[in-house]
């Protein structure tokens, strides 16, 4: 004979917990999906600005390959992020691609800052080499280098709680499931108790006819002895 015999507050702690994790996983998923806009934002402004040294100074900045390429690369980065952020919050993280890239955007941020100081911006600002828009061009490089730092902590954040979130998921499962016990029955007797049974009685039908003599026995026998009557 075998019951399953379930934990009624282990469960109930678990749907607590649970609860709990996943109202975390959800603020980690829209704090990262905003930072990915952000960066996104500021990687495409960089690609704008770059496009316009390209056409207007015809190579004469040197860096403006580099960061055309940067930005193209890093704009289908952010696309694969966010849609594996909106439709598949658990699959593989981009930690390491997010590392790269902000590596990649520290150069990046170098040679426009080195683009800067190199024109005649510094001196006067009554010029023509687009102080402005090379200042603006420093402040989104900036700002996609440390979005794409904030991005690859939330990553790994994000690597993190989710394996603590399948250990918290499995822990449950051992617990929550069912506990077999086997009880053993009742030894058979060896002399098993006897069957109820009834005892009929014969019943007598009728009394047995008396042994009467005829009138021929009567005479046979002689005189009765009949007592004599009182005086």
């Amino acid at each position: 004979m075998v019951a399953r015999i379930f934990s009624p507050s282990a469960q109930t702690s678990h749907d607590a917990g649970a609860a709990t994790q996943h109202g975390r996983h959800f603020f980690c998923r829209i704090a990262e999906l905003a930072t990915h806009m952000l960066h996104l934002i500021s990687t495409s402004v960089v690609f704008g600005i770059s496009i316009y040294f390209i056409h207007e100074y015809q190579y004469e900045t040197i860096a403006s390959p580099f960061w055309a390429a940067l930005t193209i690369m890093d704009i289908f980065v952010c696309f694969y992020a966010l849609f594996r952020i909106m439709f598949q919050p658990r699959a593989g993280d981009v930690a390491l691609v997010m590392f790269t890239l902000a590596g990649l955007w520290l150069a990046a941020l170098a040679f426009a800052t080195k683009d800067y100081l190199d024109s005649t911006c510094p001196i006067s600002s009554y010029n023509f080499d687009d102080c402005d828009l090379r200042r603006t061009h420093i402040a989104f490089s900036l700002l996609a280098f440390l979005t794409s730092l904030f991005t690859m902590v939330m990553a790994i954040a994000r690597w993190r709680h989710n394996s603590r979130l399948t250990r918290v998921d499995d822990k449950a499962s051992q617990t929550s499931a069912p506990v077999a016990i086997t009880t053993t029955p009742f030894p058979a007797q060896n002399t098993p108790f006897p069957a109820h049974t009834t005892t009929t009685l014969p019943r007598k039908t009728s009394l047995a006819p008396q042994n009467t003599p005829s009138p021929a026995q009567k005479s046979s026998l002689g005189p009765q002895n009949t007592p004599f009557p009182a005086t």
